[in-house]
Parts: C-alpha cells; sequence; structure tokens
C-alpha cells in the first residue's frame, strides 16, 4: 500500500473514478498473486496482478503516443486472451473508449460498427474474423495494431507495448465519461451502441460484491467470448477487482 500513500491525492482520486484502474487496489495488495490463466495458448499462461497492472500502463501510455485523446473510439478484435483485458481497460485508463467489435458479425455490420463509432484505431487479432482487417483497412485510421500475425503495413501490438513506458498518470474524467461502447448483436436491425459510463459500471461492481460478494482467490471460468457483456459484467470485472 506504500505506493498508493505515496500518491498525489488527485491521481488516488482519478485512479477510483476510473474503470481501467478496477484492478488496481488488488495490484498493490498482492502483485505476485495470480489475476488470469490465458488457456489460448500452449502451455498456458499465468499473468500475475503486478504484471497485469503494468501492462495495463503501458497501453495507456501507447494510446498517448499514438495520438488519441479522451473520448476518442479504439475498435477491438481480440480473442479470449489475457491481451483483451489489457488493451480493453488499459484504454480507459487514458480514457480512450475500447469498442470491443462481435467477431461474428459479417462484413457488412462489422463495417457499419466501426464506422457508427466514429472508430480512429484499432487492435485486431487476424484470427478472429475473417473479415476485420478489410474493415479497418477500409477506413481512415490512426493506428492499427495487429495481434499475432500482424498485417503488412500495421504496427506489431506487443512491440510497440514493450517500447512504451510502463508507468501513466490517468487524466481527470468527469463520473460520466464514456467507459467503453458494446454493441447489442442487430438480430432486428442494425446493431446498436450502448455507452457505458466509468460511473456506471463501478456501481454495478460495488453493487455484485455487496450482493455477491467475492473474496481474494476465488476464480471465475470464462466460456463465452470476451466481448460478450456476460464475460464481462458476471467474471472478469468483479473477480479482478476482487482479487
Amino acid at each position: 500500500m506504500q505506493d498508493q500513500d505515496l500518491a498525489e491525492p488527485a491521481v488516488r482520486d482519478r485512479r477510483a473514478d476510473n474503470l481501467g484502474y478496477f484492478s488496481w487496489a488488488a495490484a498493490r495488495r498482492r502483485p505476485e498473486a495470480v489475476a488470469l490463466i490465458d488457456l489460448s495458448r500452449e502451455p498456458a499462461a499465468e499473468v500475475t496482478y503486478g504484471v497485469l497492472d503494468e501492462r495495463l500502463d503501458r497501453f495507456a501510455a501507447l494510446t498517448e503516443r499514438l495520438g488519441l485523446r479522451p473520448g476518442d473510439r479504439l475498435a477491438m478484435a481480440v480473442g479470449n486472451r489475457f491481451e483483451f483485458i489489457e488493451v480493453m481497460y488499459g484504454a480507459m485508463r487514458s480514457g480512450v473508449v475500447p469498442v470491443p467489435l462481435n467477431t461474428k458479425l459479417g462484413a457488412d455490420n462489422l463495417d457499419y460498427v466501426v464506422r457508427d463509432a466514429g472508430c480512429v484505431a484499432a487492435v485486431v487479432e487476424p484470427s478472429t474474423s475473417p473479415h476485420v482487417v478489410h474493415v479497418i483497412e477500409a477506413m481512415p485510421m490512426r493506428a492499427r495494431l495487429g495481434l499475432g500475425a500482424v498485417p503488412s503495413g500495421w504496427l506489431d501490438y506487443e512491440a510497440e507495448l514493450k517500447a512504451t513506458r510502463a508507468r501513466f498518470e490517468p487524466p481527470a474524467l468527469p463520473a460520466n465519461h464514456p467507459a467503453f461502447q458494446p454493441y447489442t448483436s442487430g438480430s432486428t436491425g442494425r446493431p446498436k451502441g450502448v455507452v457505458l459510463t466509468h460511473a456506471g459500471q463501478l456501481w454495478w461492481i460495488r453493487t455484485c460484491q455487496r450482493y455477491w460478494p467475492l473474496s481474494e482467490g476465488d476464480r471465475a471460468l470464462t466460456a463465452v467470448p470476451l466481448y460478450h457483456k456476460n464475460a464481462m459484467a458476471g467474471a472478469v470485472k468483479t473477480v479482478l477487482h476482487a482479487g
């Protein structure tokens, strides 16, 4: 807790009001504890809270280095791997608004979502969708980052992350600042953007902890796509917040 005590009060307040820091206190309490077990690779990767927090800060700093500002939309098509968490919540730390893409959508609806959201940058794992690389390349972007198989002309996600500083001071954001912008499935028409705020999502975490309390050491299996609300609301946010 020493780092927290030494932080400027204003910075502490910014972290408390920013969903991107939902696991920050757990990282201070138990940096060596396992936060995530990524079964997408062989052997499975275990990511500690300390490492996760550092990578979240690196990605937040990377968004700034790439010219993104609070409120800018970031398209993300990433599979069920730990990088999904660091892209989504690292972006929130800098006030950038991630738009998690339903990678099961066809090219037309993917194109619609990215344009409707006004995305200015993207992080893409090409293997998640046969359409997403073409969709992202068809529109102007400040930055395109590839994860895994990096398309020609794109930035390498991991290389850029490692080249970015590991310290980040969050900006002051209003409580109603958008945290992320998922889209509905589009089963009855075009997909519709749902703007979820930092304050609203932090309220959800507190409410879950009040009525369905979790403790350090509890584990949750996430078998649905991470871009789906049930994965985020029911497992990821609540478990990582509890530590």
